[in-house]
């Protein structure tokens, strides 16, 4: 993106979709991830995609922390609005020179809104980044960072 900007002169921009659904899971991310991963038995399709949600809000949250000299955008949109009531705070977000030079910022309805106090913990974005970062990792015994369940 940034040799792309660099070329063209036009800034790129990096838009995260999540939902208010986010606000639904509570409790410990990380030990959450570790019993599924552990225990099927123990997964919620609600809980999980509600974490999913959650887990939007951290990642991007701790991108834009970590890209501190480039700009990241986060948009909120809401459960059963038409496909361009739904793509409206997208849109918004993805071109409007109003919010050119905004980071990390959540939007709803094409308005800067708060997360849940979960979606706003920055020490739970970096967490669950270095769990994100564990499950990818290329190296199959290393585990989730912090307490084993």
């Amino acid at each position: 993106m940034i040799e792309t900007a660099a070329k063209t002169g036009v800034q790129g921009r990096i838009v995260n979709v999540s939902s208010s659904i986010h606000s639904w899971f509570s409790g410990d991310i990380i030990r959450y991830l570790a019993l599924i991963t552990k225990n099927k038995s123990e997964y919620d399709g609600t809980r999980a995609y509600a974490l999913s949600k959650l887990a939007n809000v951290l990642h991007t949250n701790e991108l834009s922390r970590r890209l501190t000299a480039n700009l990241v955008f986060f948009l909120a949109s809401k459960l059963l609005k038409t496909i361009p009531q739904a793509a409206a705070t997208t849109c918004y977000v993805a071109t409007n020179p109003r919010v050119g030079n905004v980071s990390g910022k959540y939007y709803s309805d094409c308005n800067e809104a708060s997360t849940s106090k979960l979606g706003s913990s920055l020490a739970e974005a970096a967490r669950l980044w270095a769990a994100s970062e564990a499950m990818v990792s290329a190296d199959p015994h290393r585990s989730f960072p912090g307490p084993q369940y």
